[in-house]
C-alpha cells in the first residue's frame, strides 16, 4: 500500500487512505471473488458479487453517485426520492433510461407499488401504506 496522511481529531490520529490505496484494495478484493459450484471452484469476472463485505458500500456508492446527477439534473419541484441500497423510490414524472443513467422497472401500471416490503398506492387522493406480503402473489410452496 502507498503513504497515507494522518489527520488529527480530538488528539486521536485518524489514517486517511489516499484514493490509489483505495483502488488497489478493491481490485484485489474483486480479482480474487471465488464460489465453490458443486466439484467446482470458479472465479467471479463480472459484476460484484452479493456476499463479500464491501458489496453493500459499494451499492450504495454507485446508487448514490447515479441518484446525485439524477438530482442535479430534475427540477426539484412537487417529487420524493428515497433509496434503499440499491431499491429506489422516486415519485415524480417518469424520466428515460437514459436521463436517469440505468435501467428500472415500474410495478402494476402506476395504481400501486412495491418498495422495501412496502405497498404505495394512492386513495382518495391520499397515499396510503401497507406491509406486502410476497407470499400472496408467489405461493412457495
Amino acid at each position: 500500500m502507498g503513504t497515507y496522511e494522518m489527520q488529527t481529531s480530538n488528539e486521536a490520529a485518524v489514517p486517511i487512505l489516499l484514493k490509489e490505496d483505495v483502488m488497489q484494495l478493491l481490485t484485489t478484493t474483486l480479482d480474487h471473488c471465488y464460489i465453490i459450484n458443486g466439484e467446482e471452484c470458479r472465479r467471479q469476472i463480472r459484476g460484484i458479487p452479493m456476499g463479500i463485505s464491501p458489496s453493500p458500500q459499494l451499492a450504495n456508492l454507485y446508487c448514490y453517485v447515479v441518484e446525485r446527477e439524477f438530482v442535479m439534473r430534475t427540477p426539484s419541484s412537487s417529487w420524493l426520492n428515497c433509496r434503499y441500497l440499491d431499491d429506489l423510490f422516486v415519485v415524480y414524472p417518469i424520466p428515460s433510461e437514459e436521463e436517469y443513467g440505468m435501467s428500472y422497472a415500474t410495478s402494476s401500471e402506476g395504481k400501486d407499488v412495491v418498495y422495501v416490503g412496502i405497498c404505495i398506492y394512492v386513495k382518495d387522493g391520499v397515499t396510503r401504506t401497507t406491509l406486502y406480503d410476497r407470499e400472496e402473489e408467489y405461493p412457495f410452496t
